[in-house]
């Protein structure tokens, strides 16, 4: 009975429209993935701008109301695109969910926050949620990270956010929860970031479900309110 959030490709959402009426109807919310799997940073500002606009627009004439909220495929809004905001905040976006806080090559967006705040004057960031670890972000919320840290790391971490009246952003890939999901022929980097502790995701969800309180983004930030930090 928990409500999510799903950020749904505009290809995807074209050949299965019934599919995302489905999850709408039964209370969850839709956001946007993109139209295509294609990383920002791989776009121009054009053709991103028109990716933007047709996955808004595709699922908007699917579920019959604006959609305003997006997501970044493999969280690529990072220095090198960061000229991605002022599309997103000019595209009708509220809320954004690219930015990942995770310390490698390139990821990092200056003065980059672990916690929601303001990108634009209306347009928020709630990126995936992270703690400090020896002098790292470790985003523990979601993805590898989430599969790989022992259960009671990752249930410490919420927990002390929680206390501090900080939400936590928690996100799972839908064959994260696929136990027989087919190995495919990649780099050895591929193989790790993919099939690592592949099971644990399903058993993962089910325990924070049941140790902690969830809900949609939006409803998220309806409830709380946002201080005037910008980056």
């Amino acid at each position: 009975q928990v409500k999510a959030t799903f950020f749904i490709l505009g290809v995807i959402a074209e050949k299965y429209p019934d599919l995302v009426k489905r999850i709408d109807s039964a209370g969850h919310e839709i956001a946007s993935y993109g139209y295509r799997y294609r990383r920002v940073f791989n776009h121009t500002t054009y053709s991103f701008r028109e990716d933007v606009h047709k996955s808004l627009e595709v699922l908007r004439r699917i579920i019959g109301r604006p959609v305003t909220m997006y997501r970044a495929p493999e969280f690529s809004i990072t220095r090198q695109s960061f000229w991605a905001v002022d599309i997103l905040q000019h595209s009708g976006v509220s809320c954004d969910s690219s930015i990942f806080p995770f310390q490698e090559a390139g990821r990092q967006v200056p003065a980059s926050l672990r916690v929601r705040h303001q990108l634009r004057e209306g347009l928020v960031e709630f990126p995936p949620s992270a703690v400090r670890f020896l002098g790292m972000s470790i985003p523990f919320a979601g993805g590898f990270f989430l599969r790989a840290l022992p259960y009671f790391m990752i249930k410490t971490a919420v927990g002390n956010m929680n206390r501090k009246n900080i939400p936590v952003n928690t996100f799972f890939n839908i064959w994260e929860f696929d136990e027989e999901l087919p190995q495919l022929p990649m780099p050895f980097k591929g193989r790790f970031l993919n099939y690592f502790a592949i099971k644990q995701g399903r058993v993962k969800l089910l325990k924070l479900l049941g140790d902690f309180e969830y809900a949609p983004i939006g409803q998220i930030l309806k409830e709380e309110d946002i201080d005037g930090i910008y980056i």
